[in-house]
């Protein structure tokens, strides 16, 4: 084994030690040093004891996040070697870790991790550590922030109303169900399956439709438009239908 000698305390840091290792141990007491005859003067040595190092906690890497949506996204991370747990905290941008705004989940055993329950066009942060044991020092250093805006949440129009018939033509219109300023349309013959129908996208929640053939109903519906991913815009709302003159 490994030796050291001349100690004048009863204490010896030992330092260097590979990780996750079992070892022993022994001392023995030197009453006397080389008396003239170069033989020290010993007790026997005592022992074995043991101990064992812990894990070297590696901090994990690419943090990611997907499928944000207004209320939910999912978090994601690489392993830093061996752990099988993490402690995750997330909040609104700028919260303070283990602090003010922080939602703290611990002893997480699986990932990617869907948080849920966010605000709908919201900053948010989250960071991951490594549990590698079951004290401090077995823990991994904090990594992130990694930073994501939730979506905006489309809130469907409402009041669909029709007027102004002539024989080729009407003027509909709509409220907006929040504060969206874009709208998709759609209109067809009284019966039309949507998303077969006239489309048109407009920043008008007035529209007026022409080229319609005399005397025939039609419909339409509406959908708001609050960003530019598909889960950012509204249901369709409809139909509301009328009929030329």
């Amino acid at each position: 084994g490994n030796s050291d000698y001349g100690l004048l305390t009863n204490s010896d840091a030992l330092t260097g030690l590979p990780s996750q290792t079992n070892f022993h141990w022994y001392v023995r007491a030197v009453c006397d040093l080389n008396l003239g005859d170069g033989v020290d003067t010993t007790s026997f040595f005592v022992g074995p004891l043991s101990f064992a190092t812990g894990q070297i906690c590696a901090d994990p890497t690419g943090l990611n996040v997907s499928n944000i949506t207004a209320f939910e996204t999912d978090i994601d991370w690489t392993p830093g070697a061996l752990e099988t747990e993490w402690n995750v905290q997330y909040g609104e941008a700028g919260f303070t870790l283990s602090g003010v705004g922080a939602t703290i989940m611990t002893n997480v055993t699986t990932y990617p991790q869907t948080l849920s329950g966010l605000t709908p066009n919201t900053s948010y942060e989250f960071y991951v550590q490594a549990v590698c044991g079951s004290t401090t020092d077995s823990l991994s250093s904090w990594v992130g922030p990694i930073s994501w805006t939730t979506d905006v949440y489309c809130l469907d129009p409402s009041g669909l109303l029709s007027s102004g018939y002539t024989t080729t033509g009407a003027t509909i219109t709509w409220t907006a169900g929040g504060l969206e300023t874009n709208w998709t349309y759609e209109y067809g013959l009284n019966g039309f399956t949507p998303g077969t129908g006239t489309s048109v996208s407009t920043t008008s929640s007035t529209a007026n439709l022409t080229g319609l053939t005399p005397g025939t109903s039609y419909c339409y519906y509406v959908q708001s438009n609050c960003g530019s991913t598909q889960d950012s815009s509204s249901n369709w709302v409809g139909p509301n239908c009328f009929m030329t003159l």
